[in-house]
Parts: structure tokens; C-alpha cells; sequence
């Protein structure tokens, strides 16, 4: 096989790599719960919730805020963040169910 058909072909797996990966992306979204579902058996999962911003501060490049929905409360991290927010932001959240030092918390992927 020749170099240039080589080069061919993996330009056209690329595309087609980049492509299933772009339409597997918008099919799998994270579920949406309210913050009061979210309990210990959760913990690694996918998820995605909507409250409001209550005692948020930042260390380091990270944001550490508490989410609060009709009086459930759940922490949220967010490492290396760029996100900007004030008290009582009504936010979206995506991330996975943790635990830490005991405690639920979401390590966010996305904040918005």
C-alpha cells in the first residue's frame, strides 16, 4: 500500500472518529435531579442539577460553592475553574456524585 493511500485512509477514520464522537456527545446527557434525590448510592454517577449559589468561594483556581433548591443543600467543586458567579445565582451544574470527609458534594464538570 502506498503512503499517500495510507494518509487517505486515516484522514477518513479520523473524520469518522470525530464524528461519532460529536453525535455520541449529544445523545448522552447527563439525568437531571433535584438536589434532594441525591443520596450515597449515587455516588459516581453522571449528573446534572439546578439550585441556587449559597457561600461560594475560590482557592487556588478552584470554586467551592453550596447549591440550594427548597432547602436542600448539596457542596459543589469545581477544580481549575474559570466560572464566575455571585450569591444566589440560579446555576446549572454538571458533574459526578462524590463524597468527602463524609459529606455528598459534586465534583462539577460544568457550571452555568
Amino acid at each position: 500500500m502506498k503512503k499517500k493511500d495510507v494518509y487517505r485512509i486515516s484522514v477518513v477514520l479520523s473524520f469518522i472518529g470525530l464524528a461519532t464522537m460529536f453525535a455520541v456527545e449529544t445523545v448522552i446527557s447527563p439525568e437531571s435531579y433535584n438536589l434532594g434525590d441525591i443520596d450515597e448510592s449515587m455516588t459516581g454517577e453522571h449528573v446534572e442539577l439546578e439550585g441556587n449559589v449559597e457561600n461560594f468561594n475560590t482557592a487556588q483556581g478552584h470554586l467551592f460553592l453550596e447549591l440550594n433548591d427548597n432547602g436542600d443543600q448539596i457542596s459543589v467543586v469545581e477544580f481549575d475553574s474559570e466560572t464566575w458567579i455571585d450569591s444566589d445565582d440560579l446555576v446549572t451544574v454538571q458533574g459526578h456524585v462524590d463524597i468527602y470527609e463524609g459529606d455528598l458534594q459534586i465534583i462539577a464538570e460544568e457550571i452555568r
